[in-house]
């Protein structure tokens, strides 16, 4: 019978890079926020070649698009671009 901090441990994520994931581009939507840059950082980890993207949509604060800028270029993104959705706030 196994125990119960066994049955309760979380399953571990593999860390090695994905074979078929080599090198190919990938496309991540960026906002300067917690969720984004963990999608960057795994898809960075799994050895996709990460390009991204930038929305402007009238945030209130320019803020979020530095932070999102910034969060590219410390995780590795190839390059960042921004685009203007044409919606406001």
């Amino acid at each position: 019978m196994s125990s119960p901090e066994a049955a309760s441990a979380p399953t571990p994520r593999p860390t090695a890079a994905d074979p078929d994931a080599a090198g190919r581009p990938a496309v991540v939507l960026l906002s300067g926020g917690l969720d984004s840059a963990t999608t960057l950082a795994i898809a960075r980890e799994q050895g996709f070649r990460c390009h991204g993207l930038l929305i402007e949509y009238g945030q209130r604060h320019r803020a979020e698009l530095e932070a999102a800028e910034r969060v590219a270029t410390a995780l590795g993104a190839v390059d960042s671009h921004g685009s203007q959705s044409g919606a406001s706030a």
